[in-house]
């Protein structure tokens, strides 16, 4: 039996009119596999254009339901008005103290 590095891989490419013919078939070892660094991303997987690329990522989207939306736009809405009175207050305590410096 031969091992797995000595198999061979024929690659069949399509004939066009417009190029000179070339040879049918190539031959090419099949190389292991390299081992893929984390964060790194294959070169196959890249998508042929900008479009293409943007309708992937949107697909991977994890998207809320209503009630989930519902519930996070009221607690940003909360913590906002929470933050803007906190502001006013001290302000106000501020302008406070700075008038009694003054005064």
């Amino acid at each position: 039996m031969a091992e797995e590095s000595d198999k061979v891989v024929r690659r069949i490419k399509a004939k066009t009119a417009d190029k000179p013919k070339k040879p049918v078939a190539q031959t090419k070892k099949v190389e292991k596999p390299t081992k893929v660094e984390k964060g790194s991303k294959k070169k196959t997987d890249e998508p042929n254009n900008y479009f293409t690329g943007a309708w992937h990522e949107l697909r991977q989207v994890h998207w809320t339901n209503r009630r989930t939306t519902w519930k996070l736009t009221i607690a940003v809405l909360l913590f906002s008005a929470f933050f803007a009175l906190f502001i006013l207050a001290a302000d106000w305590v501020f302008n406070l103290i700075v008038q009694q410096v003054i005064l």
